[in-house]
């Protein structure tokens, strides 16, 4: 399994400051990135977040509530 890129260096702050260049610098260093400041994994190229959306059986997040579902 291949692991995810880790940025410690982006933090909360930078992503309020300046989030285009945050998602700009991801999306050529590392198009899926986790930031353990937020504690989520971002994925910044759109045809990636298509493959997510379209495969839903390969990317579920078993066991977690879904923000737009009940």
């Amino acid at each position: 399994m291949t692991r995810i890129p880790r940025f410690d260096d982006v933090t909360i702050a930078d992503l309020y400051r300046d989030p285009q260049a945050i998602c700009t610098r991801l999306r050529h260093e590392a198009p899926v990135a986790h930031i353990p400041a937020t504690g989520r994994v971002f994925i910044t190229r759109a045809a990636d977040l298509r493959h997510i959306k379209e495969s839903p059986d390969l990317f579920a997040s078993r066991g977690h509530h879904h923000p737009r579902r009940p």
